[in-house]
């Protein structure tokens, strides 16, 4: 796992794990295969006091309850704190 590291070193990781070259321009390139981008039907947003009357609600913009988050962020807290 990495963690905070600067523009210089992604892009060094990500050659070394040949996960994308350096262009002619200088540019990380990387192939992202068939999916290129995210699906429409999976954004979600806490609902919360500062979301509820600002956020267009519907066909694309989720409600996602805020103790459920907060418990998917504790979660991965100690995850990423259990490996480093």
């Amino acid at each position: 796992m990495y963690r905070n590291l600067s523009v210089d070193d992604l892009v060094k990781t990500a050659v070394t794990r040949n996960e994308g070259v350096i262009n002619s321009t200088g540019s990380l390139s990387v192939n992202t295969g068939k999916y290129t981008g995210r699906s429409p039907d999976d954004r979600f947003i806490v609902y919360d006091d500062k979301t509820h009357d600002t956020i267009d609600w519907g066909k694309i913009n989720h409600p996602f309850q805020s103790d459920k988050f907060e418990k998917i962020l504790e979660k991965m807290k100690h995850l990423v704190n259990g490996l480093l």
